[in-house]
């Protein structure tokens, strides 16, 4: 049996062009700011990111490990 009439469509997602990064990037730029990373988002929107990724957090504890272990007296 056929559905009849009334189906409503599905919203589309926008879809990502490249000359619209580009131009979302350089006006970015020209107002200063330098983003570091672009993130799509489920609902298809964008979301820039303005500061650099944070320093490996291991590398941090590797560091305090070592010291605390020199303070204590272990090798």
């Amino acid at each position: 049996m056929a559905q009849a009439g009334n189906h409503s469509k599905k919203a589309r997602r926008p879809t990502l062009r490249i000359r619209d990064v580009n131009a979302t990037l350089e006006a970015l730029k020209k107002s200063g700011m330098t983003p570091t990373a672009l993130d799509t988002l489920p609902d298809g929107t964008f979301r820039w990111h303005f500061t650099p990724p944070a320093q490996n957090d291991e590398d941090d504890l590797d560091r305090e490990l070592a010291e605390f272990d020199k303070k204590h007296g272990h090798s």
